[in-house]
């Protein structure tokens, strides 16, 4: 700016000591059909007109980059949000997890363990039925394989 203020006081100073609006007078009157005269007006004008819109150029882009950075800040709260959100999510699962092989220990293998004794009690049994005893042979066979999955879960926790 200050730039700018100076070369337009160098101008002035030049244009005053060689009366160059005198000269432009001269230089011009022969062809006066051109209108020459009335040209520093027009470029007042458009200067006028150049600063306006530069100055509204300007204002529209402080504005858009407002508008952004509003946009940015509410992003990375958003973003902030979700991560914590996330995290609380994982720490839900995991507490889940935790309490379903709770129960699943807690009250499932205890009637796997009620349920294996029963068959060791029939295929124990002093009766000479031998379909009973293979029959709770094949139970116990299938209840160790139950106790092995639920343990397979428990630990997968």
């Amino acid at each position: 700016m200050a730039i700018v203020i100076l070369i337009t006081l160098v101008t002035a100073a030049i244009c005053v000591k060689f009366d160059v609006s005198e000269a432009l007078a001269g230089w011009t009157r022969p062809r006066e059909w051109l209108q020459l005269d009335e040209l520093p007006e027009v470029l007042l004008v458009l200067a006028i007109c150049l600063i306006w819109f530069s100055a509204r150029r300007y204002f529209e882009a402080d504005r858009e980059l407002t508008l952004r950075r509003a946009a940015e800040s509410k992003l990375a709260e958003a973003l902030a949000e979700n991560q914590q959100l996330a995290l609380k999510y994982v720490d839900m699962q995991e507490q889940e997890r935790k309490t379903l092989a709770h129960d699943l220990h807690d009250e499932l293998g205890q009637f796997v363990n009620a349920i294996k004794l029963d068959a060791v009690a029939m295929r124990d049994a002093p009766a000479n039925h031998a379909p009973i005893r293979d029959a709770a042979r094949a139970m116990i066979v299938n209840i160790d394989r139950v106790y092995d999955v639920l343990r397979g879960l428990i630990r997968q926790r």
